[in-house]
């Protein structure tokens, strides 16, 4: 499968969900090694660089993704749509665990 396959994969499902947005970034806006697509889900900052299987991460984009995880950035490196969508689901559960938390504090 072709790393744009993938990403429009991931823009339609991203259509789907509530509380996302996503933003497609490109290299030719300014900065490289920024994630492919960067955005908001629930609160948290997000990126995903979406990557064909079997490509690896260039050194930029190991250390702009370290870099944002650093700043408390959710990111995700996506070799298909499940890898997306199993991002966006450990985000969900985590919104759900400290809802549950919150709830026995008060």
């Amino acid at each position: 499968m072709l790393e744009r396959d993938i990403k429009r994969q991931i823009k339609n499902y991203s259509k789907k969900v509530s509380g996302l947005y996503l933003f497609h970034y490109s290299a030719y806006m300014g900065e490289a090694g920024i994630p492919d697509y960067i955005g908001v889900y629930n609160g948290y900052f997000i990126g995903i660089e979406v990557k064909r299987p079997g490509n690896d991460l260039t050194m930029k984009q190991e250390q702009k993704i370290k870099t944002l995880r650093e700043h408390g950035a959710r990111v995700c490196v996506a070799y298909s749509i499940y890898d997306f969508k199993k991002f966006i689901k450990d985000i969900q559960e985590e919104l759900n665990d400290n809802k549950k938390t919150n709830s026995k504090e008060r």
